[in-house]
């Protein structure tokens, strides 16, 4: 059985979705129209998936000790 390769990843989840947002919301600016509802489309679920990943890492979420 192939191992599978793993990549460390050098910043946060968080980190790196919060530039992805950026780069779309400059992008979704100067696209042309028929580009801009995909273009939101990603940035919303980006932003969803920044609100999911804030949850779970959440204190609230902790078991207690």
């Amino acid at each position: 059985m192939q191992k599978r390769r793993r990549f460390k990843q050098s910043s946060s989840l968080s980190d790196r979705l919060r530039q992805m947002i950026e780069g779309l919301r400059l992008e979704a600016e100067t696209a042309p129209e028929s580009a801009q509802a995909e273009l939101n489309r990603r940035l919303a679920s980006a932003e969803q998936a920044l609100r999911i990943e804030g949850w779970l890492t959440s204190n609230e979420l902790r078991p207690p000790k």
